[in-house]
């Protein structure tokens, strides 16, 4: 009787099968294409609420107000809507930066470093295009390049090329004020 309990009244074939599958050593993320891990993740992301401290965010569930109340945010926001969001504060959108500009750095997965900085650029785009203020040391000309590579990128999301798309003609105009007076 204890044997099916442990087991859940699988066979010792059964069982045997499981731990090979469990212990094969075949790589199942190669399986899987870089573009698409990347998006998957940036998506993810996106969809998350911003926890500037991640030993915080265990204390979520139990504090969502005085968490709120700590990152000066909607616990319940998601990055994407404070990237899109026009009337979010110019110092949550440095908050948003500086947390993803960290994690680029902190982490040895170049997957998640590509989906930090794309989020950096995107918190950099968003203050250009909302704000017209620059929250960065990089100059426009710099700005507008790292905006033209990440609009290329397929697994970034549409309104969040937009964004860069934006973005990166406020910095043409910047550098280039003939620009906008040929339309």
């Amino acid at each position: 009787m204890s044997r099916h309990l442990s087991t859940y009244g699988l066979s010792p074939e059964k069982m045997s099968e499981l731990l090979r599958i469990g212990g094969d050593e075949h790589d199942y993320e190669k399986d899987i294409a870089p573009e698409q891990t990347k998006a998957e993740l940036l998506a993810d992301r996106l969809s998350e609420p911003l926890l500037l401290d991640s030993s915080l965010s265990k204390l979520l569930p139990s504090i969502p107000g005085l968490l709120s109340n700590v990152i000066d945010i909607d616990a319940h926001e998601p990055i994407g809507d404070i990237l899109q969001n026009p009337e979010v504060s110019i110092s949550l959108l440095m908050k948003v930066r500086h947390y993803f500009n960290r994690q680029s750095k902190d982490t040895q997965s170049k997957v998640e470093c590509a989906v930090s900085l794309a989020l950096y650029y995107a918190a950099i785009a968003s203050a250009l295009v909302f704000h017209n203020n620059k929250i960065t040391k990089f100059s426009y000309e710099d700005l507008e390049l790292a905006f033209a590579s990440l609009i290329k990128k397929t697994w970034i999301p549409g309104e969040i090329v937009s964004l860069y798309s934006r973005a990166r003609k406020i910095c043409q105009i910047t550098v280039n004020p003939k620009i906008d007076n040929e339309k």
